[in-house]
């Protein structure tokens, strides 16, 4: 659970490092950051509450099957931010200039997605510390 922790918080810190080096550029490689921020988040819970996952088939089928803790909520945004970083990684440009402001969008509600996961996610793991 630990490693899946420090592989999420290195990609957050990869995310902010890479937003402030090019701002205004390659929002699809950041919006797949984002994704796999919280695909780690995801798989701590699992792990601190004896589940391995091995796969995003497997990671999705135990969201929503599995008896957790997880709220609606939490997959729903999890569910969002799957088809955000597909669309942003196989999704073919509407022209550099729309594709660019159209992915930014699609950054800032990845964002989202990923602030209630973590919130959510950090808040359990926290208890289960205590």
């Amino acid at each position: 659970m630990k490693s899946r922790l420090k592989k999420a918080k290195y990609n957050e810190d990869f995310l902010a490092k890479f937003e402030e080096l090019l701002p205004n550029d390659y929002f699809d490689w950041k919006i797949t950051v984002v994704f796999y921020i919280a695909v780690h988040y995801i798989d701590a819970y699992f792990l601190s509450h004896g589940t391995s996952i091995n796969s995003h088939e497997s990671r999705r089928y135990t969201m929503e099957h599995h008896h957790s803790a997880l709220s609606e909520d939490c997959v729903d945004n999890y569910d969002n931010l799957y088809r955000l970083a597909r669309n942003a990684r196989y999704n073919g440009f509407l022209g550099l200039k729309e594709w660019t402001k159209h992915q930014r969008d699609c950054l800032k509600e990845a964002k989202k997605n990923l602030s209630v996961i973590r919130k959510e996610i950090t808040d359990d793991l926290d208890q289960i510390a205590d």
